[in-house]
């Protein structure tokens, strides 16, 4: 409920504290500024930083950095922050989770618009199954399966409210310019944003993620599937070149596996022979 007298500094600290921990939990992403200043507006009705003693936002994040509330990530350039260590929350894990991606075939299954087929996941593999919406005989036999469980398309009015939401929480974007109603809205959605800047295209796409991810994440515990069944493995790091290590201890560990090989082996590797000479020369 919002509240009816302007905050005090402290609530206000508060406020900011609870509402980046409520973001990070229900969709395990930071909470840009924008999301933030609306969300204090709504909350309190009339409020002006001045009445608090302070010019505007970020003075009141830097504070509640201060406090250990939340954490700025500083690695962009608009305001984001993420729950700080007094909010019992890791901050360092909110900044892993931004790079968690869902495997694509559940990614289509949750969020295409105009698919024609149905999906279903087998609790035990994590397989999934796509079957036409047309063919209710196998329709009918894949919820007869105990092992099966359909994943659910998110309602196409549930997606375009989260458009408005993230529009809103735009100072440079106006609501009315929208093309959330156009017919082909998820086409012209991104679009419209690009046209804006290609900041606010990337930072739709984000937290459009991050919302198909909270979601996924709640069908999974309702449903009673683990959870790395929604998510695409992370790609290995390429093996680190040797190049880019101390030269002496390369030396050192060509020599130790040159040392462990056979005559018939060292015949396949080209050495500069003036290398081999000087070996034989007095010295």
């Amino acid at each position: 409920m919002a509240d009816a007298i302007p905050p005090t500094l402290d609530a206000l600290l508060e406020f900011i504290k609870e509402f980046t921990v409520e973001q990070y939990i229900k969709y395990t992403r930071s909470t840009s500024g924008a999301a933030l200043a609306v969300a204090i507006r709504r909350h309190f009705p009339g409020f002006d930083y001045q009445q608090v003693g302070l010019d505007r936002l970020a003075n009141a994040v830097s504070i509640a950095e201060e406090r250990g509330f939340v954490v700025r990530d500083r690695n962009v350039v608009h305001l984001e922050i993420t729950p700080g260590p007094s909010s019992g929350i890791d901050a360092i894990t909110s900044h892993v989770a931004r790079f968690q991606f869902l495997r694509p075939e559940i990614w289509r299954a949750l969020i295409f618009v105009t698919s024609n087929e149905r999906h279903f996941m087998d609790r035990k593999t994590g397989l999934v199954q796509s079957v036409s919406v047309n063919d209710e005989t196998a329709i009918g036999t894949h919820n007869a399966d105990p092992s099966l469980v359909e994943l659910q398309h998110i309602p196409t009015d549930t997606q375009q409210s989260w458009v408005r939401e993230f529009v809103q929480g735009q100072q440079d974007l106006s609501l009315d310019e929208a093309p959330i109603d156009d017919p082909q809205w998820w086409v012209r959605v991104p679009e419209w944003l690009r046209s804006k800047g290609p900041e606010f295209e990337k930072q739709w796409r984000r937290e459009r993620s991050q919302r198909v991810i909270a979601v996924a994440r709640e069908w999974a515990s309702e449903n009673k599937v683990p959870e790395k069944f929604l998510f695409a493995p992370r790609k290995p790091k390429p093996a680190e070149d040797l190049r880019d290590q101390d030269s002496e201890d390369t030396r050192k560990a060509l020599l130790a596996a040159l040392s462990e090989m056979s005559l018939h082996e060292l015949e396949g590797i080209s050495i500069p022979i003036h290398y081999v000479i000087r070996h034989f020369r007095a010295r």
